[in-house]
């Protein structure tokens, strides 16, 4: 009977239909994967090796100065910062290898609340807002956390910062993450992490504003 042609072919039309809708939703999903990982290379190894040539540049000058000591002071801040960008590198390029095989996490859609209101020289602003960045992004990557805190504040001669979430917390002996407490280090701060009956993860960092 002619229905039952008009119906296989409106069945035929709506599957070639779906299928092509699939292909455009995955080009759009693949196209945004670009975008992040741009965006990722861009203000990580990007800016790294425009700093890296900057800093280069100075020492260069430093030592035609007869400036030694202060060179060499440098480099090694420069070799900690390109180490701690190299394994920042080396991770994401391992989660971008298992993206595809890795079983879906489950969503906690974290929320977060910030208070940051503090003072210092251009490269201490940068490193206090990467460790809040690196705080955000430990917490949505591992914590599990419904709501966290986020807090940099001016305290006589530091700068103290705070992160807190009611997440997983900390396995028994683990210390902060490497991200945050190589920087930490790096500027001579302290970093603390609370061992309590509270949930989640706990971290106060103290850095000299100065």
């Amino acid at each position: 009977p002619a229905y039952l042609a008009i119906v296989g072919y409106l069945v035929a039309y709506l599957g070639r239909l779906r299928l092509n809708l699939e292909a455009k939703l995955t080009a759009l999903e693949r196209a945004k994967e670009r975008s992040e990982i741009a965006r990722a290379l861009h203000d990580g190894c990007v800016q790294t090796l425009a700093g890296t040539n900057l800093t280069l540049g100075s020492c260069q000058e430093l030592v035609r100065r007869g400036r030694g000591e202060e060179a060499l002071a440098a480099l090694a801040e420069l070799q900690a910062s390109i180490t701690r960008e190299y394994d920042g590198l080396r991770t994401y390029i391992r989660e971008l290898a298992d993206h595809g095989t890795a079983p879906p996490s489950f969503d906690f859609d974290t929320r977060f609340t910030v208070h940051a209101q503090f003072d210092g020289t251009g490269a201490l602003v940068e490193h206090v807002l990467q460790i809040l960045l690196e705080g955000v992004r430990n917490v949505r990557r591992h914590a599990f956390a419904r709501t966290a805190s986020i807090e940099a504040q001016v305290a006589g001669a530091d700068i103290q910062i705070r992160l807190d979430d009611d997440g997983l917390g900390f396995a028994d002996g683990a210390g902060a993450p490497w991200s945050i407490s190589s920087r930490v280090d790096q500027l001579g701060g302290q970093l603390q992490v609370a061992r309590d009956t509270r949930a989640g993860a706990h971290l106060a960092i103290a850095l000299r504003a100065g």
